[in-house]
């Protein structure tokens, strides 16, 4: 089913559904891969962001103590995937560099040892990792079935929603007032959020929340592609065969790569934290009455 809540029902059943859905998606690639381990955590990875998105609208209908329980369980899970994923990433970005030509012998000297350590990666240790994950997501999820919502309204998910908005904003501002690798990533996570939220919330006013799906979609993948060189960059850094002649021709190329990212991303994110956190919240809210008074244009 897709990722989104369906205006005509219970909007924290709703909630808790997608939620059930997100983590049985990620038990599911984890406990039979239909490629390659790399491919299973990666995907497993995408599900638990989209989980942790919908656990973020449910904050206040949960309260404190549940929510933060619940989404520390999720980002524990994540972190023990993400050593296998971060090092697949460092490969992508050197297969798209080789194929622009530049430092082809230096980037080909760099894949050669990263296929090495991602080959030792992939092994015993790799299989124990998705096993306890699978676990820990089966657990989480007999918890969540318990979960009893029906009483939750449009206006209790708005908090969380607004949350996401007023620190992705920040971190749009952080990012070019003191740019580097941390802010950047920073930002990419709070628009990771916006666009799932965006997402979950098209049904209600489609025409408007589809344009912002898209360009919230493509603003991720430039900020993926920035944190992706930054973790490319940080490889050059420790690796022991390059001569300092390639290593400094590859931080120069990893740069310029960078800042032409962020050049395209800064446009975007103009637009999309135009509005205050309170003027994006009203605006959701007026949406959601439109819904309600029958007004469901597409």
């Amino acid at each position: 089913m897709a990722f989104r809540l369906r205006v005509r029902r219970p909007i924290g059943k709703e909630a808790v559904r997608v939620l059930r859905e997100q983590l049985r998606r990620a038990e599911k690639v984890l406990t039979h891969p239909d490629d390659s381990r790399e491919s299973a955590i990666h995907d497993a990875r995408k599900e638990l962001k989209r989980s942790r998105a919908a656990l973020r609208l449910l904050g206040r209908p949960l309260g404190r103590k549940r929510y933060r329980r619940g989404n520390r369980r999720l980002r524990t899970i994540a972190r023990r995937l993400s050593r296998t994923r971060d090092a697949e990433a460092r490969l992508e970005v050197v297969d798209r560099l080789i194929e622009r030509g530049p430092e082809g012998r230096v980037l080909h000297r760099l894949r050669r040892e990263l296929v090495r350590r991602l080959d030792e990666r992939n092994g015993p240790e790799t299989a124990l990792v998705m096993g306890e994950a699978v676990d820990a997501l089966r657990r989480f999820r007999a918890e969540v079935e318990s979960w009893d919502l029906a009483d939750a309204r449009f206006c209790d998910l708005m908090p969380g929603a607004e949350r996401t908005y007023r620190r992705g904003r920040k971190a749009f501002a952080a990012a070019y007032a003191e740019p580097s690798a941390e802010s950047f990533h920073a930002w990419r996570k709070r628009v990771k959020d916006l666009w799932y939220h965006t997402r979950l919330l098209v049904e209600i006013w489609p025409p408007v929340m589809k344009a912002r799906r898209r360009e919230l979609k493509r603003l991720s993948e430039l900020l993926g592609e920035d944190h992706d060189l930054a973790l490319m960059a940080a490889e050059v850094e420790c690796a022991p065969d390059l001569e300092p002649a390639g290593r400094d021709a590859l931080r120069r190329l990893l740069a310029r790569e960078s800042d032409e990212l962020r050049r395209q991303a800064r446009p975007l994110g103009l637009r999309l934290y135009a509005e205050k956190p309170v003027g994006y919240r009203r605006r959701l809210e007026g949406a959601w009455e439109a819904v309600e008074a029958g007004d469901l244009s597409r």
